[in-house]
C-alpha cells in the first residue's frame, strides 16, 4: 500500500469542489420569521384571553377591555401569519440556485400558470 491513499480525504476529491459556490445566509430572515410566529402566537393568546373574560361574566373585567384585547388579537394574528409567509418566501428565493426553474410569480405573488407546449410529432 502506498502512503497517498492512507488519507479520508483524496487531493483529488478536493480539488473537485467548486471554491465560489456559496449559500445565503439565511440567519436573519430566519431569525425574523420567528419572531413574527411569536407575535402570531401573542395575538392568538390575546383572543383566547378576550374570550375568556368575555365569558367570565361582567364582574371578572370591562367588556371594553375584553372587546379591545380581541379586536387586537384578531388584527395582529393574520398580519402576523402573512409576515410569516413573506420571510419564508424570500427565503426559499434567496436559498435557489440562480439558474434553478423557478415558477414565474404574478403581480400579488401566485404562481403563474406555465404555458403548455404542443407536443409534435415529427416524421
Amino acid at each position: 500500500m502506498n502512503g497517498e491513499n492512507n488519507h479520508v480525504f483524496h487531493t483529488s476529491a478536493l480539488d473537485s469542489w467548486p471554491h465560489e459556490l456559496q449559500r445565503p445566509r439565511l440567519t436573519w430572515t430566519l431569525f425574523s420569521a420567528q419572531l413574527w410566529l411569536l407575535v402570531a402566537f401573542v395575538g392568538m393568546s390575546l383572543v383566547a384571553i378576550a374570550v375568556k373574560l368575555f365569558l367570565g361574566g361582567p364582574s371578572e373585567a370591562q367588556p371594553a377591555a375584553a372587546f379591545a384585547l380581541g379586536l387586537l388579537g384578531v388584527v395582529l394574528t393574520p398580519a402576523a401569519w402573512w409576515k410569516v409567509a413573506r420571510q419564508l418566501d424570500r427565503a426559499e428565493r434567496e436559498s435557489a440556485p440562480a439558474d434553478a426553474n423557478v415558477a414565474p410569480r404574478g403581480r400579488h405573488g401566485g404562481v403563474v400558470a406555465a404555458k403548455r407546449e404542443l407536443l409534435v410529432s415529427h416524421r
